[in-house]
């Protein structure tokens, strides 16, 4: 089991999960993409981002004739990577982050703040949002820190 740079992006879930590959980092300009993935370990309803791993089957016989399937797995599960480029922090609209400097990074908070360092984001602090005034429903913006819809008729 290997981790390679793609990621499944799932834009439907009817029967079967549709979605498409996408590069994990940006960057690279001509891009081959994997075939329709196998679906690995289960996951849970709000999960849209599963990471690509490249499969050796386990039986010896298949192995030997160097067969092999993509997967789409949980992007936390433990494993190696088939080859692995210097750590780079990356925010969350896709910039590369150097070494020290402040980023938001990706997922679902925009409010967060936090340092880049060795490739991950560590000390990060959150910024606290008051809710809109004079609006009892409303929706907060997934890219933009602070900023509501307000949903009231």
């Amino acid at each position: 089991r290997f981790w390679v740079g793609y990621q499944y992006v799932i834009t439907n879930r009817n029967h079967s999960l549709e979605g498409h590959w996408e590069v994990a980092y940006k960057g690279s300009s001509e891009v081959f993409l994997p075939p329709d993935p196998i679906f690995g370990t289960a996951m849970s309803e709000n999960e849209n981002v599963l990471c690509a791993q490249l499969q050796c089957f386990h039986f010896p016989t298949l192995r030997h004739h160097g067969l092999h399937s993509w997967y789409a797995e949980n992007c936390y599960e433990k494993s190696s990577f088939l080859c692995k480029r210097s750590q780079t922090c990356v925010d969350i609209k896709d910039n590369i982050v150097d070494e020290g400097y402040y980023f938001t990074p990706k997922g679902n908070d925009p409010c967060l703040s936090c340092t880049c360092h060795n490739g991950e984001p560590e000390m990060c602090v959150a910024a606290l949002c008051e809710r809109p005034q004079g609006c009892q429903q409303y929706r907060k913006d997934p890219k933009e820190c602070c900023k509501f819809t307000c949903l009231d008729p």
